[in-house]
């Protein structure tokens, strides 16, 4: 009896040695694992690093890009009007006068020219009347001044003349809306060179006939803009 009870009483002393050598061999494994994670993670970074471009890399590579586009070559731009005098220009709005409406159509704004072009056959002066339209630079008026054709000034800012229109070549009744000062200066050029070309023509034309205009719209239709108003 006194055996049995010492084996029992000395058991559970063994059991606890046990106990306590599988909780070491854990916390050993436990920091094993650990360590080693640490490790992984110190040698790793947990994200990869992006490298900016610096300014001058950059401009070197716009630059590169850039020498590989295709270079127009530059190409002579003619435009009529190489072999003729320009006497002025002034930038206006043209109008065309509509007879079924009776009101004026606005054709475009840009640059009016007169110029001079010497013929090589009797040697006489010759001018014509040049427009082209702003932004597309589309020609809006293009017709020679001939003896017959009438120019008068409706207002302080307005040049009213009849021209060859261009769509379908048929005499019409333009209208121009400038500055005063540009105005009268491009009416008393036109009026001279008329002068000039009736005189060649052996047609002797009095000052109400050369002022007048046989197709002379309405007073009312030449107000398409008040006098007041500036280009």
């Amino acid at each position: 009896m006194c055996v049995t009870s010492q084996s029992v009483e000395q058991s559970p002393l063994k059991t606890s040695d046990s106990d306590n050598e599988d909780s070491e061999d854990d916390a050993s494994l436990d920091e094993d694992s650990s360590s080693s994670g640490s490790e992984l993670s110190s040698s790793e970074p947990p994200y990869k690093t992006v490298r900016r471009q610096t300014l001058r890399e950059s401009a070197a590579a716009y630059t590169a890009a850039s020498s590989k586009r295709c270079l127009l070559e530059q190409v002579e731009v003619f435009t009529g009007e190489e072999e003729e005098s320009r006497v002025m220009q002034i930038t206006c709005k043209l109008f065309v006068f509509e007879k079924s409406t009776g009101s004026w159509l606005e054709r475009g704004r840009g640059v009016l020219r007169l110029n001079d072009m010497a013929t090589e056959e009797s040697g006489n002066l010759q001018s014509r009347l040049v427009m082209r339209n702003q932004g597309n630079l589309k020609v809006i008026l293009n017709s020679k001044l001939w003896a017959q054709m009438n120019v008068f000034k409706p207002a302080r800012k307005k040049l009213c003349f009849t021209a060859t229109d261009l769509e379908n070549q048929v005499v019409r009744v333009f209208l121009i809306q400038a500055c005063a000062k540009e105005t009268a200066r491009l009416y008393l050029a036109i009026h001279h060179r008329l002068v000039a070309l009736r005189s060649c023509c052996g047609e002797q034309e009095t000052e109400e006939n050369l002022m007048g205009l046989e197709t002379e719209p309405q007073a009312s239709a030449l107000h398409c803009d008040s006098e007041d108003d500036e280009r």
